[in-house]
C-alpha cells in the first residue's frame, strides 16, 4: 500500500511541475484586457488604438497610452467589414496598423497535439501503475507457502539416537526409513 501512495504522490508532483512550468510561460506575457466588440470601436473612433493583431476571430489591440485589449468578433466577417457596419470612417482605419497574424510554432502544435497527447500519456501512466502492482502482488501471491530452507547444525548433544526413541517403535521404523533412503541415495 504504501508503494500505491509514493506513486501517487509521485505522479501528483510531477503534474505539478508541468503546471508550474505552463503557468510561467504565460506569466511573460503582458496582461490583456477583455473587452467587448462595441468598446473597441468607440477606441477605434476615439483615436485611442495605435495597431491590431487579427488571429483568427480575436482582435489584439495595442493602445496609445500603453496596455493591450482583445475583443472577438464574429467568424466570418472580415474586420475591415466589421469596422464599416459600425460606421468608422475610412480615413481613421488608415491610421491604425493592422496584421493578419496566424498561429506558429510551439503555440499551434501544442493546439494540435496536445488534446489527443495528453490522454493517452494519462492512461499509459495508469496502466504502467497498475501493471507495477499487478506484478508485485502475483510475486507475493504465489510465494505464501515456501519458507527458506535452512540448516541447522546439530551438535553432539543434541543428536537423536536409537536410544532415544527405543520405546517408540512408530518412531524407530521412521528412522530406519530415513537411513535407508539416505543410503540408497548416496550410492
Amino acid at each position: 500500500m504504501s508503494t500505491l501512495i509514493r506513486n501517487f504522490f509521485l505522479f501528483l508532483l510531477g503534474l505539478l511541475v508541468i503546471a508550474g512550468a505552463l503557468s510561467a510561460i504565460q506569466m511573460d506575457r503582458e496582461p490583456v484586457t477583455d473587452i467587448d466588440i462595441g468598446t473597441l470601436i468607440s477606441r477605434i473612433k476615439a483615436g485611442e488604438v495605435e495597431s491590431i493583431d487579427i488571429q483568427g476571430n480575436s482582435l489584439l489591440a495595442q493602445l496609445k497610452e500603453g496596455g493591450k485589449v482583445v475583443a472577438q468578433k464574429e467568424g466570418g466577417e472580415s474586420l475591415s467589414t466589421l469596422l464599416v457596419n459600425y460606421g468608422v470612417k475610412p480615413e481613421v482605419l488608415q491610421g491604425i496598423k493592422t496584421a493578419v497574424k496566424g498561429e506558429s510554432g510551439w503555440g499551434y502544435w501544442a493546439r494540435v497535439f496536445l488534446p489527443f497527447l495528453i490522454p493517452f500519456l494519462l492512461i499509459g501512466a495508469v496502466i504502467f501503475f497498475m501493471m507495477r502492482q499487478v506484478q508485485g502482488a502475483n510475486g507475493r501471491a504465489m510465494s505464501f507457502g515456501q519458507a527458506g530452507a535452512r540448516e541447522v547444525a546439530l551438535d553432539e548433544k543434541t543428536k537423536i539416537t536409537f536410544k532415544d526413541v527405543a520405546a517408540l517403535g512408530e518412531a524407530k521404523e521412521e528412522l530406519h526409513e530415513k537411513i535407508y533412503r539416505a543410503g540408497r541415495e548416496n550410492s
